[in-house]
């Protein structure tokens, strides 16, 4: 099985080896689609042995994806429609422009479903009396209305991209690809765990690319943005608006959405970088905590000031803390499933499947241990018909339902330790005093220097998991460093400010 630590090993390898800084696709340099995109696919299948995907779809699982694409876009005319007062208007002027999938949008506030990654920025902005403009996506076809503020909707602009593109015929391509052959090759013959894809593969998504990216150009003649937002820059749709930004002459930023680390691919360690930069990512990272800045901090060092970490916090968290009375009726609902002579357990699953010792520790578990399995947010129930989380469903001391629902801080604020495999829930955890039991080798990876100090455990045994809930239950010091305070928010936002002039 690869792990991210070989994963980064073996990339650092190939970018000292190979030009990789120069090679481009109509202009466009493309190692950042092979260093991301190729090997989270890769962590992905590898992390579902079990029910590994195809790369290439038969005759019926098009069929089924085309179901797929009809039944979101009847999901987006019902959202349109029923939710028509937040549809917001593509011609007024927007000085700051975020793109996001409504994934995050999974809190009630007031009755509207609030952004928990981009909300809170624009609150900021909306204090400066700074118009901001939302795109949002929805890559899984659900939607969630009313939304707390407007936003536009661009899936079924981006659905039909991908199906014109899909099916268009191939055009000429400008490719500056040296070495690439090679390195084909050699991974060919050496048998390296590392996903490159052939030159036409390549082509294609450059092509998808640039269309995403003609989109977001056709969007911003209008808004006239000055600065850009992203959640979750390495998606080609994240990549396709770092380039639009670049292009319309804007800087954009990536918003922290989950652990990085060491170890991850889009934000540690890049070795060979145009002296521009790439146009793939984003001009800035907005970080959570110092370690995170640090671990970007490293090699954008060494990039000409094109791809700058700053320091500005978990703005949600930095919200629970301070507006408490806001999310009182969370905290009412998270303790009436808790029961305070219970042991409570919160499970943030991720969509792979879980250990088999760790679902035979549930299954034989004593009644007083109560689990509360939280659902990945891009999964609902459906998608675990395989699994073993609907036998788990029918226990007694299990739920799941509420638990995925419920916002995770609420839950955490009741619970006596957390587990996941590498959930990002992880650096939550800590913010609220929880223990967190890792029961994936990739968690013992990403979180390496947290296991070291012993704020984090790890099990990989029935036994070994049974001894830590014992001893790890009682709560542990909080660890507020996501929140930043108040100076070194105000200093970040004070870097965004200086890119925006009001007209």
């Amino acid at each position: 099985m690869i792990d991210p630590a070989h994963s980064i090993k073996l990339i650092n390898s190939i970018e000292k080896q190979f030009p990789v800084d120069e090679w481009r696709i109509d202009g466009v340099h493309v190692w950042p689609l092979i260093r991301i995109n190729e090997n989270w696919n890769l962590v992905n299948i590898t992390c579902n042995s079990k029910q590994i995907r195809k790369r290439f779809h038969n005759l019926s699982q098009q069929l089924q994806m085309g179901e797929r694409l009809i039944k979101a876009q009847a999901n987006f005319i019902r959202a349109f429609l029923s939710d028509r007062k937040n549809n917001q208007c593509r011609k007024n002027f927007y000085p700051v422009v975020f793109g996001a999938d409504v994934i995050s949008r999974n809190l009630l506030i007031y009755g509207r479903w609030y952004h928990i990654l981009c909300d809170p920025f624009i609150d900021y902005f909306e204090s400066k009396n700074i118009p901001v403009c939302t795109l949002e996506f929805s890559a899984h076809g659900r939607y969630k209305t009313p939304r707390y503020r407007p936003s536009i909707y661009l899936q079924p602009q981006v659905d039909k991209i991908r199906i014109i593109t899909k099916f268009s015929t191939a055009s000429k391509s400008e490719c500056v690809l040296p070495g690439y052959k090679q390195i084909l090759q050699l991974i060919k013959q050496e048998k390296l765990q590392f996903l490159i894809p052939d030159i036409d593969s390549l082509k294609y998504k450059v092509k998808l690319l640039i269309a995403y990216r003609d989109l977001y150009l056709s969007i911003f003649t209008k808004l006239r943005p000055q600065i850009g937002f992203y959640i979750c820059y390495y998606s080609i749709l994240g990549m396709a608006f770092n380039l639009a930004c670049r292009t319309f002459g804007i800087p954009s930023f990536d918003i922290q959405h989950g652990v990085q680390g060491q170890y991850h691919s889009a934000y540690s360690s890049w070795q060979n970088v145009p002296q521009n930069g790439y146009e793939l990512l984003p001009s800035y990272f907005w970080c959570w905590a110092e370690d995170d800045y640090e671990d970007i901090k490293k090699w954008s060092k060494r990039t000409n000031s094109c791809h700058q970490p700053i320091i500005g916090g978990n703005l949600f968290i930095k919200k629970w803390f301070k507006e408490e009375e806001i999310f009182q009726k969370y905290k009412l609902f998270a303790n009436k499933l808790i029961n305070s002579e219970n042991i409570n357990v919160l499970i943030t699953h991720q969509g792979i499947p879980l250990p088999d010792w760790f679902i035979k520790t549930i299954e034989k578990s004593d009644s007083k241990i109560k689990w509360l399995l939280r659902l990945h947010p891009g999964t609902d129930m459906t998608a675990y018909s395989g699994s073993d989380i609907p036998k788990l469903s029918r226990l007694k001391n299990v739920e799941i339902s509420k638990a995925t629902t419920i916002p995770v801080l609420a839950l955490l604020e009741m619970m006596s330790i957390h587990v996941t495999q590498w959930s990002s829930t992880v650096l939550e955890a800590k913010a609220m005093g929880v223990h967190t039991i890792i029961i994936h080798e990739y968690g013992n990876i990403f979180y390496a220097n947290e296991i070291k100090k012993g704020l984090i455990s790890v099990a990989f045994s029935g036994e070994r998991f049974n001894n830590l809930l014992e001893s790890k239950t009682t709560p542990c010091k909080s660890d507020k460093s996501m929140t930043i305070n108040n100076d070194i928010s105000d200093r970040a936002f004070d870097r965004v400010l200086d890119k925006i002039k009001l007209c």
